[in-house]
């Protein structure tokens, strides 16, 4: 997405690019949350936050604010699948502790 700054005098002259980590694509992210009868603004306001944290949208907002150079991107892929790896390993250590300790 482009916006076309004007100047004064010579009409519009400068470009500036927005997003340009994802050129010409805009995403809407929605989430609901439902106030139940006389429940305070505040509750409502932590429901909500804790939301966006556990599903990752106040990180990805976080993330996407900035331009993120192609070499930083392949490092943070590289530390997220690093990551992946280790809590797919933790989970099934984890599974085969349980199945070979027997208690009776």
């Amino acid at each position: 997405m482009e916006v076309y700054l004007r100047d004064a005098r010579r009409g519009f002259r400068s470009r500036k690019t927005l997003y340009p980590a994802r050129e010409g694509v805009i995403e809407f992210m929605a989430v609901r949350v439902l106030v139940k009868g006389n429940e305070p603004l505040e509750k409502v306001l932590k429901r909500l936050r804790k939301i966006c944290n556990n599903e990752g949208i106040t990180r990805e907002i976080k993330r996407t604010s900035v331009y993120e150079k192609p070499s930083e991107k392949r490092r943070r892929k590289e530390r997220e699948r690093i990551k992946a790896i280790r809590t797919a390993k933790k989970k099934a250590l984890k599974a085969l502790k349980k199945k070979k300790t027997p208690r009776y």
